[in-house]
Formats: structure tokens, sequence, C-alpha cells
């Protein structure tokens, strides 16, 4: 039998007559090893692939449903009769080359103070200048309150402050 093959990418751009056994020699000797070598690459990307998920999945993001936590964060607004207030405040380390440089800015931060006056956490809310973020955190979390009272009972609530480096 013989076939017409009209391909210019394979054949140099021309119609060649071929039979069937040069047609089973071609696959034979070229698509063959290339159907091969992609299958190959194809299974490489699959196991790569599955690595980097199985990499990805980190078993300390779950949390176990079973156990609740007994001291969960309270809303970033809460009703209070009494609110905080501060009894030691520690100032934060201004960053030496900071101030050789003259570099200026304030940290506004958001601290947790919990059922006994002490931050429990400290976070970010909006910074001037990241290299002033690290001594807020470290001072803030030194800072000791009175507690916020509702009902005659002391609860735990957000408190947020501004720090100034100049």
């Amino acid at each position: 039998m013989v076939t017409k093959l009209r391909n210019g990418s394979l054949f140099g751009g021309k119609s060649i007559l071929v039979d069937s056994p040069t047609l089973f020699r071609y696959y034979c000797l070229v698509l063959s090893p290339i159907g091969a070598i992609i299958t190959a690459l194809n299974n490489i990307f699959i196991l790569i692939s599955c690595a980097l998920l199985l990499c990805a999945c980190d078993s300390t993001r779950y949390v176990d449903v079973t156990a609740p936590d007994s001291n969960p964060d309270p809303p970033d607004f809460i009703a209070v009769d009494q609110q905080p207030v501060v009894l030691v405040v520690v100032q934060p380390d201004y960053p030496e080359y900071a101030r050789l440089a003259g570099i200026t800015g304030t940290v506004w931060v958001k601290m947790l103070v919990d059922t006994t006056g002490s931050v429990r956490k400290a976070a970010i809310m909006k910074s001037d200048n990241a290299i002033f973020n690290e001594p807020s955190l470290t001072a803030t979390l030194q800072w000791k309150f009175t507690p916020a009272m509702l009902h005659d009972a002391p609860i735990a609530c957000w408190v947020s402050t501004a720090l100034r480096f100049n």
C-alpha cells in the first residue's frame, strides 16, 4: 500500500509517496522514541507536582476541632464598662542606624490585653517605616495594664497605640 504524505515539517516541505513498511520504520525510529520521551517527561512532571503539593501541605496548619481553644481572641471591638489603663510602658529601642541616618516614623500597634492585664499578642496595624516594627512589637509585649472590666469581671480586649520614633 502506498500513501501520499504531505507534511512540510517532517519531510522538508515536500509531498512524498511512502509505502507501509516505510511508515512503520518511521514510526519505530522517530515517533516511538519521541513518544517515550514525552511520556517520561510527563511522568516526571507529575511526580514533581505531587512532591510540591505534599511539601505545601503543612500539618501545623490544621486545628484539632475536638479541643477548642480555651481563650479565643475577642472581636476587634467589644463594649466594656471600663477600658484598660496602662500601668507599665516600655519604650521601644530606636535602631542605631535609623537614629544616625535621621530616619523617623510612627508605628500603630494593636495589643491584646488579657484578664490579668498582660499583653498576650501584639500586631502592627500601620507603619511609616518597617525598620521600627520589630522594636515596637518587642516593647509593647512588655506593657502592663489594668484589665478591661465588663459587669465587674475582667475581660480580654484589644487596645491600640501609636509609637513615635523621632
